[in-house]
């Protein structure tokens, strides 16, 4: 087991380095092997080595989280607390305008469950900047700030309710019909809402 153990530091020192150096595509195909081994595994320590790598490597190589997107998934499932919060850090690099929607949705379900107080704050004001950097469209983004509040209440920052009211009420000027579309799905959304969610029930 020591022999074994030792091995994967040097493999997983050997990833950090090769995320250090210039970029060498067979080196970066190589180390994302070895992370996808890693994430793969029964062991916590090497699900946590492999994300804590991937980290590294997508940080300035983003193509590479595609590939493992699922599997980090599954990360996220783990009771494992410690690789939770590196799943959670994980997924928020890891997130771009293709994935966005996805990966958001995930961070919303994990924040519905947790009683974390820090880390529910944490997860709050990243969905806010992943939201913000990355919305596919305005409808989308209203409907995501407006689940968020639903969860995080007061937790979610007063100027992310100011831009979302300027947003309904102003529009972003494209057109006068595409504003009141916008203001139509937005008044739409929090019937629904409310219908669902008596105010007595809403943080």
């Amino acid at each position: 087991d020591v022999g074994i153990n030792a091995g994967y530091a040097i493999v997983y020192e050997c990833i950090k380095c090769i995320t250090k150096i210039y970029p060498n595509t067979k080196l970066l195909d190589a180390a994302a092997d070895a992370i996808s081994r890693f994430i793969d595994s029964r062991s916590n320590n090497l699900k946590y080595l492999g994300v804590t790598g991937l980290a590294m490597i997508v940080e300035s190589h983003p193509k590479y989280a595609a590939q493992h997107q699922m599997s980090v998934m599954d990360c996220l499932e783990d009771p494992d607390e410690t690789l939770q919060r590196k799943t959670l850090d994980l997924l928020y690099r890891m997130t771009n305008p293709v994935n966005v929607e996805f990966i958001t949705d995930k961070l919303l379900d994990f924040l519905r469950g947790t009683t974390d107080l820090f880390l529910k704050q944490q997860l709050t004001t990243r969905v806010c900047s992943v939201a913000e950097r990355y919305a596919p469209n305005n409808a989308w983004y209203i409907k995501t700030i407006t689940n968020l509040f639903e969860v995080s209440g007061d937790m979610v920052d007063l100027q992310v309710a100011q831009n979302l009211m300027s947003l309904i009420a102003e529009g972003t000027g494209e057109s006068e019909e595409a504003d009141m579309l916008l203001r139509q799905t937005a008044i739409e959304l929090y019937i629904q809402f409310l219908q669902e969610k008596p105010p007595a029930q809403i943080p």
